[in-house]
């Protein structure tokens, strides 16, 4: 009875005394059918409004809404679409002021809950102007699991 097989499609493992062959999925430990990520939706979003008071008046903001709440927040991650189809992904943007001073903005900010999230993307035209036309990805995976 093995616990264990490697296999073109990937390893797999079941749990202790069970038989890598005939395990269920639930008495696995790892299979090339689990994925570590499982996408729940995706699509695109244009960010317009602006943001909801300090300090999000310099952020555009976008909203999408799920057909189905999930039992927790999910999960979601985002890429910005610039005109020329590269993707921007960039967490933070470094500005300078006078002086030397250095900032660092969040470029986006995402609040995932379970049935919605917020998308604020930076639109401060002094210092940065990025993509309002945005990919999202999300996950049936939260936080506790």
């Amino acid at each position: 009875m093995p616990r264990g097989r490697l296999s073109k499609n990937g390893p797999a493992l079941a749990q202790y005394g069970y038989d890598v062959d005939t395990a269920p999925p639930t008495k696995m430990r790892f299979s090339p059918d689990m994925v570590a990520m499982r996408l729940a939706l995706t699509g695109t979003v244009v960010c317009g409004s602006h943001g909801d008071g300090p300090p999000y008046t310099d952020y555009a903001k976008a909203t999408i809404v799920y057909d189905t709440a999930f039992p927790e927040p999910p999960i979601v991650r985002v890429a910005g679409i610039n005109g020329d189809g590269t993707s921007d992904q960039s967490p933070y943007v470094i500005t300078y002021a006078g002086s030397g001073e250095q900032w660092m903005l969040p470029h986006y900010v995402v609040y995932s809950y379970a049935s919605y999230f917020d998308l604020y993307v930076l639109r401060w035209n002094n210092y940065y102007v990025g993509p309002l036309t945005w990919r999202y990805f999300v996950f049936h995976n939260t936080l506790s699991g």
